[in-house]
This record gives structure tokens, sequence and C-alpha cells, in this order.
């Protein structure tokens, strides 16, 4: 499942996460943390000369030796911080990733910043609520590691407004997205992409998908959501166009979604958006697809319907109409809203 907060679309706060392969724990430490070698070193003169140099005779094979031992610890930190920047779980593994990390010296001003960006992504109440006291507390920290200024203090605002967006308060979330953007003008494009995510949320809350509307198959014949839903508990609709690269790009996951959630009550369906069936039966035909390969119709009903300008989308739909999710397929929110139906994805 690409869920990833790396791999989201609207991802531009790399910012910092550019510098964090260049952070060794050695150099976070202070003189207590040294090895013994760089110590003794340090004793026949500057240790910092000593550890960082290496100079000839005893004091060089002390720093030497010490410049070794750091070397594979940073090695070691930089592998776990790779593997917690790329984790594509649920809120508990990436708590466990991020033990690990820390375990491993990365420094904990920069674990506690990657899970607050985890948590903006997947919108995890609970993990919010942590992300935001653990990077508040330590985001001087975070500025002394990578110089400037409150690099944690815009996205603190973001998962404040992520967090008032699960409590349903209106006037909290306007007010912490006004401020992400006050904190950081430059990362504007992050704040507004929520937010407008969060007008969508409340722009269809009130609509309801209906289900009985025919739709073309690639056969030649028809069919609607309600027959295909079949007493299942929801359906996860993809919307997609064969021009699209990030469809084309997401259509194993899509195929992995068509195998795993309808033995688990949501069916899986794709709907071509303003296309032919003799554009969209070779991209069924190219990546083997069995689940329901269907299109919009002429006038793009549900496309419109929900106001979609932008593919790939999803929308999961409850047997009722309710929409329960709507977003990017990489959405981690997604997830959430699958596994609050009883889904559990392999991996």
């Amino acid at each position: 499942m690409v869920a990833s907060f790396i791999k989201h679309p609207c991802l531009c706060i790399a910012l910092t996460l550019y510098f964090l392969p260049s952070i060794s724990p050695a150099q976070k430490t202070d003189e207590s943390s040294k090895t013994e070698e760089t110590r003794e070193a340090g004793e026949a003169g500057e240790a910092g000369e000593a550890g960082e140099a290496g100079e000839a005779g005893e004091a060089g094979e002390a720093g030497e030796a010490g410049a070794s031992q750091t070397e594979e610890l940073s090695k070691e930190a930089q592998a776990a911080l790779v593997r917690l920047r790329q984790y594509d779980g649920d809120a508990s593994g990436f708590q466990e990733a991020a033990k690990t990390a820390v375990k491993a010296g990365v420094p904990q001003p920069v674990v506690d910043f990657l899970r607050l960006q985890f948590a903006i992504f997947h919108g995890d109440p609970e993990l919010l609520k942590m992300a935001i006291d653990r990077a508040s507390a330590t985001d001087s920290e975070l500025d002394e590691l990578l110089g400037g200024h409150h690099h944690s203090q815009p996205f603190i605002f973001l998962a404040k407004a992520r967090l008032a967006e699960t409590e349903n308060d209106h006037e909290a979330v306007k007010q912490a997205y006004m401020e992400a953007f006050w904190a950081n003008p430059q990362e504007a494009s992050l704040a507004a992409n929520f937010a407008a995510q969060y007008q969508r949320k409340e722009l269809l809350s009130n609509v309801t998908i209906p289900l009985d509307k025919p739709l073309r198959t690639t056969d030649g014949g028809t069919v609607t959501l309600k027959e295909l839903l079949n007493g299942k508990k929801a359906v996860l609709i993809d919307f997609w166009a064969s021009w699209c690269a990030p469809c084309l790009q997401l259509m194993p996951q899509l195929k992995m979604l068509g195998e795993q959630l309808p033995p688990q009550g949501v069916e899986v369906v794709a709907i071509n958006v303003g296309e032919t069936i003799e554009k969209a039966k070779p991209v069924q035909e190219k990546f083997g697809m069995t689940i329901p390969w269907l299109l919009d119709t002429p006038d793009q009903f549900y496309n419109n319907l929900i106001q979609n300008n932008a593919f790939p989308h999803q929308l999961l739909v409850s047997s009722e109409g309710d929409i329960l999710f709507d977003g990017h397929p990489a959405d981690g929110q997604l997830l959430a809203e699958l596994r609050k139906l009883g889904v559990e994805l392999e991996r």
C-alpha cells in the first residue's frame, strides 16, 4: 500500500529531510560520549583536533580509531533514518520504527519531526496529539541540529489543523491553517493543499452517491454499483484515465486491492473517465485486471458529482451511498477508513 507520507504527491516538506543523512550521532554528543581512545588522545593535546584530524603519532591513532567507530554508528543511524522516512504502515508500526531509530542513534528531535510529518499525512488523532507535544518540546533542539529557527512550527500548526478536523472544530481548523501559513509562507502550498482537502470534504459531506446508475463495461454490457456491491459493506472506486501516468503507475496497487478487499466485504471497481472502450480495455488487459472495469457515463456523471479534477482519485462509498473517503490513493486516511470497516491489508 503506497500510503507513506514521503510518497504523497503534494509533499513539499523536504526542506529539512535532505539535511538529515549528514547528521552523525557523534556530531551531536558531548565530550563524555566520545570513545576512550579519543579522550586519551585529548590528554596529549586537544581532543577535538585529535578526534577530527587524526594527527600523526599516538594521538593520531586514537583519533582514527574514534573516527572509525563514529562512521560505523553514523551508517547505522542513517539506515534507520531511511527506514523511518520510508515507513508506510500504521501509527503503531511507525512508533516501533521510531524507537528503533532512536536506539540506532538518530537524534530524538529528528525522530519527533518525522513523527509530526507522518501524523499530518495519516491523520490519526492520538498520534497527532503525541506528535504535537513531542515536536513542540524538541523544536529548539532541532534548530540547534540543523541551524535556522523553528523548523517544526509550521508543521505543528498543520498538525493542529488536522487534529481539529478529526474533532469537527471548524473555527480551530481555519485558525491553525492561517497560523501555519504565517509561520512559514514558503510552505504555503502544503497548508493550502490540506485546507483545500478539508473544504472539499465539507462540500461533499451532504452528497450521496447514487448506486443505481448504469455504467458501461469493457465487454459492452452495463452494470450498476448496487449490483456490484451485492451485500458488501462498501465499494472503493478508482477514477482513472489512460493519459494519466500516475494512474498507470498505481495499477499494480489497485490490482492488489482488488484481490484483498472483496473477501473482506469491500468491492473494488475502476471507472475510466472521458474515454472509450478502445482506450480503457488495453490497460485492463496489460495489467491483468479482474476487477469490474467500467466507464463513466458520457456526461461523466460520477466524476462531476464529486467535482473531481485530479487523477488518480479514489472514492470509498458505503452501501448506503455515503462517502467514507475522497482523495488520492496514497492518502493514509484511506487506510484508516478501510480499517474502520474491518479491512486489513497484507504487504
